[in-house]
């Protein structure tokens, strides 16, 4: 198309150009296609207006003109309006006409002139913009002009101008400019960001790489796709089509009812990333329509669904309708506080069903803080968590639903789903829930929970193989996507453990998820025991493994009222117990778990139980309890293995009448007793092994034999992620992203001589001498400290370093100023012990990082937080008390003053540990009040109530503390200074839930319960 002035356009509305397809199916580059059609043959200068999406490549293209011309010694220039306004942008665009006049006087031949983030040109200087590109154009210059689709008006006014759509951009990119990805414009429709994301990144290079970048890209151009320059409607239709990610179009017009019908034909022709299809009625997202990438870059929209906040509303709801609860956990947590926590509560039984029980947690927490009013789907997703924490709460919200259930009218689904997960629960006390099937109305997570449920049943009542081919072919537990997935894999995995099957790799991976995905839900209760499970059934089916967190979970087990899982662990202990030759604990084990099972549901787990017992009476020489057992008239496998186990040779053994197992084959429910018996009995498992049919021998064999296999693989699999796990976080701290991990940087080492303390006060100590005051004098060497002290990882780019501790300095002097700091650290430190076995700092140059080495350098601010971390997350209320109390011996004050803190990262870190103080100090004052320790929570309710006044929780727990304390006036004052305060630095009264607690309290004290804040009366001491 050389020196065509005719437009190009692929709707079809102006005169198209005959030979551009012939021209783009050529085997070039896209760089040299587009060359051809813009530059060769024209002499005389041209408008090319490229007209498209963000990521299309509209500069990456005109950038490639401009190169190519430069280099055969041709003018270019280049001009970037970003951030100008309509009258400033027109200005600078006739500066440059007038430029290139006075070029066009010097020099003849074709200029090149690329404008890029061109802004939209209001009405008023439109033609002062058309008549400066004109200009240029008879200036001989080909004008290559980059706009958004917003800023056609000013294509228009340039009928002559060749056009460039986003259409027409897509066309240039094929699917096999990609050397690897076949299906290139499937997975980005020719926008060029994504195609060269996949191009850029080495073909060698490991998947998670080229995952990474594509994502990144992905994220980058959907950040760009919601534009404050947009109107406002159009924004709104954008950002639900991202957050949805694929649908209908009819779903698009319930969220913005007030959008032109015209605008699904712009964005069709505009935007290929939103892949529109009329004749479907539908569209997606290129990569968020994946609910897995969509989570990755979900995080850019944040801003956009903070000023959208209605279309985030409607489109949760949409996606709650279509049964989508990933996605809408993530739309959820992208919202303002407030629509948070109407979303949460408002799908919360569905969200705690999909796994999202912290977000649900954390919505219901701030509910009660802000004292809204109790909803009645609050109350039930209140009682789904309640489901899945401990026993105190789940007898309360039994309590509370009971008022509510006959009321929930409407709610039918959600009551549905709280009946599963309490009959899941019920089975775990060993209480036999109702009868549930599954119904022709029930979504995914119901149907999951009902085979879960079953399944669970089965299993509990030795039915294995039944259990087994419930689960095989569902292919729910395979996704892991989902709490109710998690579940059926883990019940599938035992099932094979039990009867000896090896699993597949799917499977293995499968497994490995779903562990993972229940310890990110934040249930710490089911976390234990699915993280046990598996060495469970490793254990019982003929592992001699050491069985790890099983007194642990035992102990939680019996917390929370768990008493069939509490009788399951001990069984498995007291199998453990045989092996090793603890025949008296493996009795004692044996008994507890018999007296915590009762009732028909349990009868198989009773008879296990009994039989387990009478294998260590075995061992110790009385045989009473197992032939108790072998002359039981209850046909059951347990009964049949006692009667084998009788026997003293092959003449006895003919004469056992079997009642379940056979002697040509036998069960596969029996098989881990069947190990049991042929390997842990010493000489009566010899004896054992000769007397049984040959089939059964050949099962156990080939069962252990596959338990084995499946131990080793799951310990390599372990071995393998710890590994790629510190590699990672390593690979993290080296780029500054996220900076060392604290694996590395929050367990103290045993080299570390160099102790760094900033809590209360700065200071140095080597080998337990103290620097501070002779030594670090210099105060820009102690703001230097004190950052990186900080830091989370004790690492950050060397110009951060800079912009905080020598802001008026420049780059170069700034590098030279931290080298002059950290020789000064480590030459005073030398004077004190001489030569350092190590550096301690670190330093990359490539990556211009700087930062402590945390072998040799220990902070205080990382045992802090590692205490009370650890303190928070403990259920045991004695270990709560104890590791809250060593946190708060180590805050021995707020983070110390920094002497250069210019851009505010000391300040904003002392108010984080500020809170994190609080948080613990609270957590251990809570302790401390269920343990009966009434002056130690009063002490530690006061040291947080001192910290921060205004934390609702601090005041909560020490009035209650002091009234049970017998301190009634001090309770009361201490409410009645904090109402005041309140009402004075917010304009708020206290929460209706803490005015109920000191109405509860003070039934004398009538204002409370109001919210009126009465006047203060002096405590007599």
């Amino acid at each position: 198309m050389p020196g065509t002035t005719e437009p190009l356009n692929a709707q079809g509305e102006e005169q198209q150009v005959d030979d551009v397809p012939q021209q783009i199916a050529q085997p070039l580059s896209p760089q040299m296609r587009f060359r051809s059609l813009v530059i060769e043959g024209n002499r005389h200068g041209c408008v090319v207006v490229l007209c498209a999406e963000t990521g299309m490549g509209k500069t990456w293209l005109a950038m490639d003109v401009l190169h190519a011309s430069k280099a055969k010694g041709r003018y270019t220039c280049s001009l970037n309006l970003s951030g100008l306004e309509s009258a400033q942008a027109c200005m600078r665009l006739t500066k440059q006409a007038r430029e290139l006049q006075r070029v066009k006087t010097r020099s003849n031949g074709l200029k090149v002139v690329v404008i890029d983030n061109v802004p939209p040109i209001e009405e008023c200087d439109l033609a002062k913009a058309v008549r400066a590109l004109n200009k240029m154009a008879e200036c001989e210059a080909v004008v290559l002009v980059c706009v958004l689709p917003e800023v056609e008006p000013l294509m228009e006014e340039l009928p002559k101008s060749i056009k460039f759509l986003s259409s027409d951009l897509a066309n240039l990119y094929q699917a096999e400019e990609d050397p690897r990805h076949a299906s290139g414009l499937q997975l980005s429709r020719g926008i060029a960001a994504l195609i060269h994301a996949n191009k850029e990144v080495h073909p060698d290079s490991d998947w998670r790489d080229q995952e990474t970048a594509w994502r990144s890209a992905v994220s980058s151009v959907a950040s760009r796709l919601v534009r404050d320059t947009l109107p406002l409607e159009e924004q709104g239709l954008r950002l639900a089509m991202l957050l949805l990610g694929s649908g209908d179009l009819d779903d698009l017009i319930d969220v913005v009812p007030k959008m032109d019908p015209d605008a699904f034909v712009w964005l069709q022709r505009d935007t290929p990333f939103f892949g529109i299809d009329f004749a479907q009625g539908t569209f997606s997202c290129v990569g968020l329509s994946s609910d897995e990438v969509f989570e990755h870059c979900a995080p850019v929209l944040r801003d956009a669904c903070a000023t959208l906040s209605k279309t985030v509303n409607q489109v949760a709801r949409i996606l709650a309708q279509h049964n989508n609860y990933q996605r809408l956990a993530v739309v959820c947590d992208l919202c303002a506080p407030q629509d948070m926590i109407e979303i949460a509560c408002q799908w919360g039984v569905e969200l705690v069903c999909q796994g999202k029980v912290t977000l649900v947690r954390k919505a219901l927490s701030q509910h009660d803080r802000l004292g809204l009013e109790n909803s009645l789907p609050k109350k039930l997703a209140a009682y789904a968590v309640s489901c899945l924490s401990d026993q105190g709460s789940l007898l309360r919200g039994d309590l509370l639903m009971r008022e509510h259930l006959d009321t929930a009218k409407g709610y039918e689904r959600k009551v549905r789903l709280l009946s599963l997960l309490k009959a899941s629960r019920d089975l775990d006390r060993g209480l036999p829930p109702a009868r549930i099937e599954a119904e022709d109305g029930d979504d995914y997570l119901a149907r999951g929970l009902v085979k879960h449920v079953k399944a669970r049943r089965l299993i509990l009542q030795g039915k294995l193989t039944e259990a087994y081919g419930l689960l095989v072919n569902d292919p729910l537990r395979l996704e892991a996507g989902s709490l109710v997935a998690a579940f059926l894999c883990d019940d599938f995995e035992l099932c094979q453990i039990l009867i000896g099957e090896l699993p597949r790799e799917q499977e293995r991976q499968a497994y490995q998820k779903a562990r993972d995905f229940i310890e990110s839900c934040g249930v710490a209760r089911i976390a234990c025991y699915r993280g046990i499970m598996t060495s469970l059934g490793l254990a019982l089916a003929g592992r001699d493994c050491v069985f790890e967190g099983a007194e642990e979970a035992a102990d939680r087990a019996a917390r929370m009222g768990d008493d069939f899982i509490r009788a399951a662990i001990l069984i498995a202990l007291a199998v453990i117990d045989n092996r090793q030759d603890a025949y008296a604990r493996a009795h004692v084990r044996a008994l507890q778990a018999t007296e915590l099972i009762s009732g028909p549901l349990g009868q198989h787990l009773m008879l296990v139980a009994r039989f387990v017992d009478a294998l260590s009476a075995v061992r110790l020489g009385d045989s009473g309890p197992l032939a108790s057992l072998a002359n039981r008239v209850t046909p059951s496998i347990v009964r049949d293995l006692s009667a084998y186990l009788m026997c003293a040779d092959e003449e006895e053994a003919r004469e056992v009448e079997l009642g379940v197992l056979s002697r040509t084959s036998v069960s596969r429910d029996a098989t881990w007793l069947l190990n049991v018996t042929c390997n842990d009995l010493g000489p009566q498992s010899t004896v054992f092994r000769g007397i049984i049919p040959p089939s059964w021998l050949t099962l156990s064999r080939r069962s252990v034999r596959n338990v084995q296999s499946y131990a080793r693989q799951v310990g390599q699999a372990n071995r393998e992620l710890l590994a790629n796990q510190m590699r990672e976080e390593l690979n993290a701290g080296e780029d500054g992203s996220t900076t060392n991990s604290e694996l590395i940087a929050g367990a103290p080492t045993e080299s570390a001589i160099v102790y760094i303390s900033v809590l209360g006060e700065f200071g140095v100590s080597v080998n337990g001498r103290n620097l501070l005051g002779s030594s670090f004098t210099r105060r820009r060497t102690r703001s230097l400290i004190t950052l990186l002290a900080v830091r989370r990882g004790h690492v950050m780019k060397r110009f951060e370093a800079i912009e905080c501790v020598w802001p008026e300095a420049d780059f170069e002097s700034g590098r030279q100023r931290i080298y002059e700091a950290t020789s000064f650290m480590r030459n005073q430190i030398c004077k004190e012990i001489g030569e350092l076995p190590s550096n301690p700092f670190i330093g990359n140059r490539s990556d211009g990082l700087i930062g402590f080495d945390t072998t040799v350098v220990l902070c205080d601010i990382d045992q802090f937080e590692r205490l009370a971390y650890a303190a928070l997350s403990e259920e045991r209320d004695v270990r709560v008390i104890e590791l809250s109390a060593k946190a708060m011996e180590l805050y021995r004050g707020d983070l110390c003053e920094s002497p250069y803190d210019a851009t505010g990262i000391v300040e904003a870190r002392r108010e984080e540990l500020r809170e994190l103080f609080v948080d613990v100090s609270i957590a251990g004052a809570s302790a401390a009040l269920r343990e009966d320790l009434l002056p130690l929570a009063v002490r530690t309710a006061w040291k947080a109530h001192e910290t921060n006044g205004l934390r609702e929780d601090a005041v909560r727990i020490l009035v209650e503390a002091l009234k049970l304390s017998g301190r009634t006036v001090d309770a009361r004052n201490v409410y009645m200074a904090y109402a005041r305060r309140l009402l004075e630095e917010t304009g708020e009264p206290p929460s209706a839930s803490l005015r109920a607690l000191v109405a509860r309290l003070f039934p004398t004290h009538k204002s409370a319960g109001k919210g009126v804040v009465p006047r203060m009366r002096k405590s007599r001491r």
